[in-house]
């Protein structure tokens, strides 16, 4: 008896313990789980996308191969949508949501793998090429030969093979990221009463939107770190510390899975119908045509399709935008383009919820808000075709002289050094612009044919952004960026109030899933590359990467990049408000009919079967009685 004593006692102390740890009030379940959509977009959208460079160089991945290391997460989040949104409905909310955080961590393990196998096999001093290789020599074969010789070798075919932890961490990335934005939404719409659902799904938007830019800022810190010591910052080959904060996420996404299990049952206002809950595969398609066969749900994700096709293009491109329009650092353009996104993302859904919560608007007020809205901002991307000045791409120095043939200086065609003349001209190298010398810092002169050609004797320098270059340009086109994303944030939580409003309870995870699989798969996927197919046709200057042979825009031209970005999206745009027309128009329709509906005669009420059953009243595809 004594030996079972101590057993008895850490039993009922661990009860207690447990019994004590027990989260019961609902607005810290909301913190919770607002920090794990912070960390998941910390990840998934800021430093996913912040290494893509590095990991290019570090284990000699293609173009293709990044971009296939973001598609990956996208087409496993849509073969999961609809199958974990169905269970999400039917089986404990916090459990999945648990096991998500476990699958983030998971998926972070694997991107921290490669590094451990990493090695520099070639010296920095093999992709640089000095000064006095890149000029023009007529005559010196030698130099020409060593500016050969010196390429960069053929990618090491092991490191190379690292690439698939990466694809198989994202794709675990995918699958668990899912719960974040189907399962979550519904517990805090089951969670929060009615009136106050709104702005506390505002703040879990907010959140996720917060941890994009953290999560980009940390990780550019985190690259500015070299463990090796081998190399300066400004080096070809230069890798930082980029796995640090994925061994961040590890432990921090583990804590989280731990907290969200010690969530009470109590927390839930809003029960599920217990006989919805058989979860076998008639019941799965049943509720799935009931759910596609609701007009307002159907309408409202065309429209929001659009939108992810749209802010998906566009995002991935403003970057680029910003650094060839006004020829910025591409450090500057970044923090320029995540400004936009952080303000907009952050205080964008914030004020969307606090304007349907205090104004108490219904579907029909938030379908005419979302209208509204996206028919102006369509007209408001008209404003992104206003172009800077820009040089005459001179493609070489037998523009200048025709009796000097193309090969004179038997130049690198792969390389890309260019250098201005007044922000007259611009030439791709010293070599094609024909410089035979060249002095410190930065001056390049006796230039074949150009100093004949302007009667003088010129220095050429790197191309940089003049002093005042397109400043005001510069200031409208941010601005006109922060507004179209800042008012597209704005519509996030009036369309989610659409939605959840027009379908029932006990679908709402689900339908949230199928919203899912569609935005990814129409949106998500084609967007960027929809949009990099247009802008690639500006291109004046193409040139094959020596690593991978895969070819790479190095000059766009001004006028046709911002034509195309501009116009691209204003159609895009005006199909996405088209689409919230309908939507508009099948929401009045049903509220009409839901009037006559509420104004029958009492009597004829009374045979009503629904009434007899307690049944929720349901009119056509929308869903009047809203418990939540």
């Amino acid at each position: 008896m004594n030996t079972n004593l101590p057993n008895n006692h850490e039993n009922i102390t661990f009860k207690k313990l447990k019994k004590l740890l027990i989260i019961k009030n609902n607005n810290i379940a909301l913190i919770v789980l607002s920090l794990c959509a912070f960390v998941q977009n910390a990840i998934v959208s800021g430093a996913n996308n912040a290494i893509l460079t590095t990991i290019e160089r570090a284990f000699f991945m293609s173009s293709l191969d990044s971009a296939l290391f973001l598609i990956v997460y996208d087409i496993a989040n849509i073969l999961a949508s609809p199958i974990i949104g169905y269970y999400g409905d039917r089986r404990s909310k916090t459990k999945i949501i648990s096991l998500s955080m476990i699958g983030l961590s998971l998926g972070s393990f694997l991107m921290i793998i490669p590094h451990f196998f990493h090695f520099n096999t070639l010296n920095s001093e093999n992709f640089e090429l000095s000064q006095e290789q890149g000029l023009c020599h007529l005559t010196n074969y030698s130099l020409i030969n060593s500016r050969i010789s010196s390429r960069p070798k053929y990618p090491n075919l092991f490191l190379n093979k690292m690439k698939f932890f990466f694809y198989a961490s994202n794709m675990i990335n995918g699958v668990s990221s899912v719960a974040l934005y189907t399962i979550v939404i519904s517990y805090i719409e089951n969670i929060f009463k009615k009136e106050k659902v709104h702005l506390r799904q505002g703040f879990y938007y907010a959140s996720g939107a917060i941890g994009v830019g953290i999560g980009m800022l940390a990780t550019g810190n985190f690259l500015n770190i070299n463990p090796k010591k081998k190399s300066f910052l400004q080096n070809f080959n230069w890798i930082g510390a980029w796995w640090i904060i994925y061994i961040i996420s590890i432990g921090v996404n583990l804590f989280l899975s731990f907290i969200i299990l010690l969530f009470s049952s109590k927390l839930i206002l809003v029960k599920n119908d217990e006989s919805s809950k058989s979860g076998n595969l008639n019941d799965f398609l049943k509720n799935a045509c009931k759910i596609m066969t609701n007009k307002v749900f159907i309408f409202i994700t065309i429209c929001t399709t659009f939108e992810t096709f749209l802010i998906k293009g566009f995002s991935s491109n403003l970057t680029k935008f910003l650094e060839y329009q006004f020829r910025l650092p591409a450090s500057t353009a970044t923090m320029i383009a995540g400004g936009i996104g952080l303000i907009s993302l952050v205080f964008g859904p914030l004020l969307g919820a606090y304007i349907v919560k205090k104004l108490n608007w219904n579907v029909k007020k938030c379908s005419k808000f979302v209208l509204i809205i996206l028919t102006i901002t369509s007209f408001i991307f008209l404003g992104l075709i206003f172009t800077c000045p820009q040089e005459k791409f001179i493609k070489d120095n037998s523009n200048f002289i025709k009796s000097i043939p193309k090969s004179t200086c038997m130049c690198d065609t792969h390389s890309f050094y260019p250098l201005c003349h007044k922000n007259k001209f611009i030439f791709q190298s010293p070599c094609h612009a024909g410089c035979l010398k060249f002095s410190k810092p930065n001056n390049f002169f006796k230039c074949l044919g150009i100093d004949s050609y302007l009667n003088q004797s010129i220095f050429l320098q790197p191309c940089s952004r003049p002093n005042n270059y397109c400043t005001l340009n510069l200031i409208g086109i941010s601005m006109n960026g922060l507004v179209v994303l800042f008012l597209s944030s704005i519509v996030i939580l009036p369309i989610l109030r659409i939605i959840l409003e027009s379908i029932d309870v006990e679908n709402q995870s689900f339908a949230l899933g199928i919203r899912s699989l569609i935005n990814r798969l129409f949106g998500n996927i084609p967007g960027p590359i929809v949009f990099a197919i247009f802008i690639d046709r500006s291109c004046i200057l193409w040139t094959k990467s020596p690593m991978t042979g895969s070819r790479v825009c190095r000059l766009y031209n001004n006028k046709s990049f911002s034509i195309s970005l501009g116009i691209l999206g204003s159609i895009i745009r005006f199909l996405s408000a088209v689409s919230a027309f309908l939507t508009f128009c099948f929401v009045r329709r049903q509220d009409k009919v839901s009037i006559t509906d509420l104004t029958r005669p009492i009597e004829n009420l009374k045979n009503d079967e629904n009434v007899h059953s307690n049944k929720p009243i349901e009119q056509n595809d929308y869903r009047v009685n809203t418990v939540a």
